[in-house]
């Protein structure tokens, strides 16, 4: 189309500032392509997908609409957009199964593969502590990394799961995971344990008459990552979704005890009869020091015991 626009700027009334013009691949929003913009201080990476053969390419335009820089075929993987680390580097998949870091350049600075042979990985993130985060599609791990490439720990996720997107809550404690255990079934949205992959809580979502429900992306927490935000849709012909929240506060059972951490007298450990023996609000699954019935206070008779002379 001669009239194409390319990528284009709009002022506050919608006026066209500039346009590319046909230097950019046309692209559409529901379509064989998408794309991702990646903002930074003084331009914008700019990432195609085509769902065909071609793998993702990245263009890098300043804010004036020149163009400073093509990757051409750099193995981008289709697992989502690169991200802007706060060191200046931008990470991006690389052949589903590692990732690269380019300079603003567009220079690669280095290509690490998955530690743990992952099947396709998801696009990544950041969190708080400046680690850049990778979930893999299929399911089986979390992947936390430095801006060096270094990996800082890897999570095991069992199971086969079709994991679609990954967040880090703003106090750097929690991952949030949505997706679904198959094709053709309603979804689900999963809290773990940031920096060990254990499974905190799960949300399943339920059918809507008659059709699946999913969710639309892993969303977003509160500032005091009290609690998080997600969309629905459902796969089918309807016009409606749902937004869900949840009080992250409230459901997180460490152990999968049934009893929410926030009641339990052993976080991490199972012990759902609660069973405390001395009544030192330290269950008895968790206490290593459970003292006896006529245990006085002084050492060494009560081991444990810190008070007494």
């Amino acid at each position: 189309d001669p009239d194409a626009l390319g990528v284009f700027a709009v002022d506050p009334d919608g006026d066209l500032l500039w346009s590319t013009g046909m230097d950019y691949p046309m692209i559409s929003l529901r379509g064989p392509s998408y794309t991702d913009i990646v903002f930074d201080t003084d331009r914008m990476y700019i990432t195609v997908y085509r769902r065909t053969s071609r793998p993702p390419t990245v263009r890098t335009y300043n804010y004036d609409g020149d163009l400073l820089w093509y990757s051409g075929d750099l193995g981008l993987a289709i697992g989502g957009p690169p991200v802007l680390h706060p060191s200046g580097k931008l990470i991006a998949n690389w052949a589903q199964t590692g990732v690269q870091a380019l300079s603003r350049d567009g220079d690669v600075l280095w290509i690490q593969t998955h530690p743990a042979d992952g099947q396709l990985l998801l696009a990544p993130v950041i969190g708080p502590d400046e680690n850049i985060l990778v979930a893999d599609w299929s399911g089986p791990d979390f992947w936390a990394f430095d801006d060096q490439g270094s990996t800082q720990w890897l999570g095991p996720q069992p199971g086969y799961d079709l994991m679609s997107g990954v967040a880090v809550s703003p106090d750097n404690t929690q991952i949030v995971a949505s997706g679904a255990d198959t094709f053709g079934l309603s979804g689900w949205v999963r809290g773990y344990v940031n920096g060990t992959g254990e499974l905190r809580w799960q949300v399943d979502l339920a059918d809507d008459n008659g059709l699946i429900q999913l969710p639309g992306s892993p969303g977003r927490f509160s500032p005091d990552s009290g609690t998080h935000y997600f969309a629905t849709y459902l796969a089918g012909d309807a016009t409606y979704g749902y937004v869900h929240a949840v009080d992250t506060s409230l459901t997180l059972d460490c152990d999968g005890d049934g009893v929410l951490d926030i009641d339990d007298n052993c976080v991490c450990t199972y012990n759902p009869d609660q069973a405390d023996s001395d009544g030192d609000g330290l269950g008895d699954a968790c206490d290593p020091f459970i003292l006896p019935d006529d245990c006085v206070d002084a050492l060494p008779i009560c081991p444990g015991v810190t008070q007494g002379n």
